[in-house]
């Protein structure tokens, strides 16, 4: 029979030493507790804490090898790469270990034995403090569970706990939360290098630029240097090129410094400005990452504005002209300085300086104009437009001798009972699509018209894609919100779905025209399917027969007739025609004398209109080169002379605009050709169609003598003059 132990009967004896009472604490929990019910709780407390500066030390001393191994593991990162290389061949290339100790100490490696010793320190009592700290709250927990566990897990086990987290907290908590916090901010103040900063203030005081600087030489700059960034930017200003360079390498190498290398790049665009004043091809916006720094969309539009004004000046001859398109450049220079007024006062301070010299500049320019002006004023401007249609706002003096053709338009429109259809049909070149502009206005208020042009991108290639945009242009004009798109699949369900849009919209008693410029485009639409097509033009004679309200205007070269498959004429049939033709005799002397200022002699404005029969484009383009004459030469009083070199230059340009649309135009085909040949060669026209072709489109005249020639006397001197390029 084993014998009975009487030892867990008696008083055990005290712990030898700190190991024994964490072994006790571990293993031996009963002997631990016979122990401690022997002595005062003060005595019990004490035994206990014997452990604790174990728990410290281990813990501290882990903490701090982890330290280190971090420090010293991060420690090259402190410096670039770029750094190594140059140290390393500037110490190898010193003479002496002075030289050498010199290179050393130059090159900041003070500053890392700084940083490692601050980081030991700081990590490691940061770290023994949570070791600590978490030393009292494991000691309490674990006590307190020990305790419960021994006591009872029913009974004793809720004061064990609340004892042991009581304690822990009171260890852990009470005389180091202070501490805590002192070691707590000691850590960022550390882990942020605030100590560095004074040192970095300091030295820029004397020595900070693009090329020596501490971003240079510190890759784990975080916060903003002191007084850095106002002392690059001004930088920035005096020398943009150096500045382009830093910011390059900020970008690639300092990724924690975009918010500065987005300052230095305003304020170097900004020095490009200051630097070259009145210079549009500097007028451009930096390269923003950062969005608090970009700039706002009306600040870049106005940008873009003043950029394509400043062009617009620079492109401008003429000094009338110039010193006009320079005050539209002065008043959005204005604008645009309002405009930076408002933006982020981060990066606005040095446009506002540049622009400001730009405003001081303009204004000296401004009077140089004036002086260059009153020296230089052309004897006449030149108001003269060959080639494209006239405006009621800016070509008014230029349009003259149409008033029959209004009148009889107005007439016509204004007595019919049931709306017809109108052509207006005329040589290309001859001012119709001119007439449209200036409907409107010669019409009066009780019409409003809608200019669609066929020939235009916007059109598309379908019916649908035709009618759509037609009433997207009849809803602008009036002013109405925007209609649903025509998606009808078959042509006849789309113009269907446009004519319920017309009729539901309210007039007000005045009269719509559609002007339809360049129809000839809708008949390419409708030639893909003649038969459908056919339809949709008696949909439309239908439409205007039944209201009259709405007006169909065609507008083109080619008369009904000549439009087949599907066949215009047919079903068009109650269509009126108005023919656009040249100038009368009395509109054509008087567009050539009114509008300016130059002296003819008695016959050349007749000689001028003789030479054109009035052919609008024509006269238009002699008159500008005549204005052009006296401007360059200078002087008011023309003379024959100045007739016939402008004569010349129109003969033997073989762009000449309304010859060369003629010849290669109208007379495409070469039965056409031939019989021009034929009639400029004084010969009888054999080929009666496109005789008849000629005469219907009014090219063609007949002399005195029966004979046929060219209606306009510069088109067979044309023709003449390139017989061996084109007629042979």
């Amino acid at each position: 029979m084993k014998p009975h132990d009487d030892s867990v009967f008696h008083k055990p004896n005290a712990p030898e030493n700190t190991l024994q009472l964490l072994s006790w604490m571990i293993f031996e929990p009963t002997l631990l507790e016979r122990y401690s019910e022997v002595l005062t709780r003060k005595e019990s407390v004490l035994i206990y804490l014997r452990a604790v500066p174990w728990f410290v030390l281990v813990s501290g001393f882990v903490y701090l090898l982890a330290c280190l191994t971090i420090v010293v593991s991060d420690a090259p990162l402190f410096f670039p790469k770029e750094f190594y290389t140059i140290f390393i061949n500037d110490y190898y290339l010193a003479d002496d270990f002075s030289g050498k100790i010199l290179i050393v100490v130059k090159s900041g490696f003070w500053e890392l034995v700084i940083r490692l010793i601050f980081w030991i320190t700081v990590f490691g009592l940061a770290l023994v403090f949570v070791g600590m700290l978490t030393e009292g709250l494991v000691v309490g927990l674990a006590f307190g569970l020990g305790y419960g566990l021994i006591y009872g897990l029913i009974f004793k086990l809720a004061f064990g706990l609340a004892f042991g987290l009581v304690l822990g907290l009171v260890l852990g908590l009470t005389r180091r939360l202070a501490r805590g916090l002192v070691l707590g901010l000691a850590f960022y103040f550390f882990a942020f290098r605030f100590y560095i900063y004074p040192w970095y203030f300091l030295r820029g005081l004397w020595r900070l630029d693009f090329y020596d600087s501490p971003y240079h030489r510190d890759e784990l700059i975080h916060l903003p240097l002191f007084g850095a960034s106002g002392k690059f930017r001004r930088l920035a200003v005096q020398s943009p090129v150096d500045a382009a360079k830093f910011i390059a390498f900020l970008r690639e190498y300092r990724p924690l410094q975009k918010k500065l290398a987005d300052q230095i790049a305003h304020a170097a665009m900004a020095g490009t400005w200051l630097n070259q004043p009145l210079a549009f091809e500097c007028l451009s916006a930096p390269t923003i990452e950062n969005k608090n720094f970009q700039p706002t969309e009306d600040w870049l539009n106005q940008l873009t504005q003043l950029k394509q004004q400043l062009i617009a000046y620079r492109q401008q001859i003429q000094p009338s002209l110039k010193q006009q398109q320079f005050e539209l450049f002065q008043q959005q220079l204005a604008k645009f300085y309002q405009q930076t007024l408002v933006q982020n006062r981060r990066w606005r301070d040095e446009y506002l300086q540049a622009l400001t010299l730009w405003q001081q500049v303009a204004e000296e320019e401004s009077q140089k104009l004036a002086v260059q002006a009153q020296q230089l004023e052309p004897i006449t401007r030149n108001v003269y437009l060959s080639g494209e249609a006239l405006r009621p706002n800016s070509n008014a003096q230029v349009f003259l001798g149409r008033d029959d053709l209004k009148n009889e338009l107005t007439r016509r429109i204004c007595s019919a009972a049931q709306m017809p259809l109108f052509l207006i049909q005329g040589q290309r070149r001859v001012g119709k699509t001119s007439l449209l502009y200036f409907l409107e206005p010669l019409l009066g208020s009780g019409f409003k018209v809608v200019y669609q042009d066929l020939q235009s991108a916007r059109i598309g290639t379908t019916v649908q894609s035709w009618l759509s945009d037609l009433q997207v242009q009849i809803h602008q004009k009036l002013g109405l919100p925007a209609a649903a798109e025509i998606s009808a699949s078959d042509w006849l369900a789309a113009w269907q779905q446009f004519e319920t849009g017309l009729q539901a919209l309210h007039l007000n008693g005045y009269k719509l025209i559609l002007a339809l410029d360049e129809y000839e485009a809708l008949h390419t639409f409708l030639r893909a399917d003649p038969e459908q097509g056919g339809r949709l033009l008696a949909a439309m004679r239908s439409f205007s027969q039944h209201q009259n309200q709405i007006v169909f205007l065609f507008v083109g070269a080619a008369l009904f007739a000549e439009l087949e498959h599907p066949h215009w004429a047919q079903y068009l049939v109650q269509a009126q025609t108005f023919r656009v033709d040249y100038l009368p005799h009395d509109a054509a002397l008087r567009l050539i004398t009114e509008p300016v200022s130059l002296i003819y002699p008695p016959d050349l404005p007749a000689q001028m209109v003789a030479l054109t029969d009035g052919h609008p484009a024509l006269l238009q383009l002699m008159c500008s080169e005549m204005v052009n004459i006296a401007n360059r030469t200078p002087r008011k009083n023309m003379t024959q002379a100045d007739l016939d070199a402008v004569v010349q230059k129109v003969v033997d340009d073989s762009a000449t605009a309304p010859m060369a649309v003629f010849w290669q135009q109208f007379c495409a085909h070469a039965a056409c050709k031939a019989t021009v040949r034929e009639i400029v060669q004084q010969q009888a026209p054999s080929d009666k169609k496109q005789l008849n072709r000629l005469r219907e489109h009014r090219f063609i005249v007949q002399n005195p003598a029966g004979r046929w020639r060219l209606r306009v006397p510069l088109f067979e001197q044309w023709l003449k003059r390139f017989d061996r390029v084109e007629l042979d």
